[in-house]
């Protein structure tokens, strides 16, 4: 059964969102494009409406896929966002929050997609802007430029900060229609959890991106470039036997706990097979006891570690390679 569609400022979009980073063969997925396609077009019959992008997956990869496939898709059958300011791999190349690089990146990411507008353009990362003050004043005014343009229907910010979110959010003269948080709003970490009245008293939608924790809740277990502190990444390695103990699916219990809260617009996750794509519906089905049990063991078991998150070692780590993060 499809779950009941839920508000994305203003459009009806599924709880369970297609995240489009591992549309970028080689990145976060080992699939390749011919899988994608299929999966694409499986997850949309299945209820799933709402696709999101950025440059930054694939340097445009992602974005050129999602061009080819849905060209000949009704435009309006899906809800389609994507991301600027993040850009390159090259660490003085990555990020460029300027008013004109995001005028420029918009218009080359609309034309990869083969689209006349997106539903939501996304400033990529915030955390790594110069400033909330450069923000303020230069990019978000930029894409506020976009969306008058009729380029863009709605304007968002995203980041693994949370604090970082709301404060854009209550300085902001330019109105924020939606946020994107990251790792925050999971079995692991329930960080956004705490902030979603704000939002929804500033009238801001939230998208949860990664269920999953960036892999870590997987019977595979963190990769290797995870940047969570031990505690966390062994925690996730006893999450999946104990899940298996009893018989059940780890990634099953983890996007379903992910999606539940209504305050959360669409949680975003991978699909880049048509099994895959068939096991995130199932996975949107309703727990039996025995599996609202078992997450309850397993949130306990994160709850029970003395770090959270991995808050500013993504920077420190892109610091040490040369990213330059001033204006």
């Amino acid at each position: 059964m499809e779950p009941p569609k839920r508000s994305l400022c203003g459009l009806r979009v599924s709880p369970l969102g297609i995240g489009g980073a591992a549309f970028a063969t080689g990145l976060y997925s080992a699939n390749t494009e011919p899988h994608f396609a299929p999966a694409l077009h499986e997850a949309l019959a299945l209820g799933f409406n709402y696709i999101d992008t950025a440059y930054w997956y694939g340097q445009g990869q992602s974005e050129a896929f999602l061009g080819r496939a849905l060209s000949h898709v009704p435009r309006h059958s899906f809800v389609i966002s994507t991301k600027v300011c993040r850009y390159e791999q090259h660490p003085l190349l990555m990020f460029d929050f300027s008013a004109r690089r995001t005028l420029q990146q918009f218009d080359e990411s609309l034309a990869r997609l083969q689209l006349d507008y997106v539903d939501i353009i996304f400033a990529h990362d915030v955390e790594f802007a110069p400033s909330i003050d450069y923000l303020l004043e230069e990019t978000i005014p930029a894409l506020q430029q976009i969306k008058q343009s009729g380029r863009a229907k709605n304007i968002g910010v995203t980041s693994y900060e949370v604090e970082t979110l709301r404060e854009i959010v209550r300085r902001s003269e330019v109105k924020i229609d939606v946020i994107l948080s990251y790792c925050r709003g999971n079995l692991q970490d329930q960080a956004l959890m705490s902030h979603l009245d704000f939002f929804k008293s500033h009238n801001v939608d939230v998208v949860n991106a990664s269920p999953l924790s960036m892999g870590m809740l997987t019977p595979e277990g963190p990769p290797s470039w995870h940047l969570a502190p031990d505690d966390i990444q062994t925690a996730a390695r006893r999450a999946s036997p104990l899940a298996a103990d009893s018989g059940l699916d780890l990634t099953r219990l983890a996007i379903k706990f992910a999606m539940d809260d209504p305050r959360i617009s669409c949680t975003l996750t991978s699909m880049t097979s048509v099994e895959q794509v068939r096991a995130n519906f199932r996975a949107a089905q309703p727990l039996t006891e025995k599996e609202q049990e078992v997450t309850q063991e397993i949130l306990a078991m994160f709850q029970s570690c003395e770090n959270r998150n991995w808050l500013g070692a993504e920077r420190e780590m892109w610091s040490k390679k040369g990213c330059k993060f001033e204006k």
